[in-house]
């Protein structure tokens, strides 16, 4: 991803989910204006089966994001939870613009 523009930016992550799903959920992130999404790799030394090959979505919002659109993010962040469980904002959440960290807010819980 491109450091331009990024205004803020913010790492998920569903404990547990499978790559396809990570994917799916990045998919449709991109879809909206203004949001920039990739997929951290797992960066535990040892290998699991039952861990995802995948540690975090890193969601980067730039000066196209509408105030509006997060609305947006959020149904689709709360979609995904309702179906494979909560995710959780690791903090710090870093605004490049302001550089400095934010409070995060942890969300997620299905409904």
């Amino acid at each position: 991803m491109s450091s331009n523009n990024i205004i803020s930016s913010q790492v998920i992550v569903y404990p547990d989910l499978p790559l396809a799903i990570y994917r799916e959920i990045a998919a449709h992130l991109q879809q909206v204006k203004g949001v920039s999404v990739s997929l951290t790799p797992q960066t535990s030394p040892t290998f699991s089966y039952q861990t995802s090959q995948i540690e975090a979505l890193e969601v980067e919002y730039t000066a196209d994001f509408e105030p509006s659109q997060k609305v947006e993010v959020q149904g689709i962040l709360d979609y995904y939870a309702q179906r494979h469980g909560n995710y959780q904002i690791v903090p710090p959440v870093f605004s490049p613009q302001s550089g400095q960290e934010t409070e995060s807010e942890g969300r997620g819980s299905p409904h």
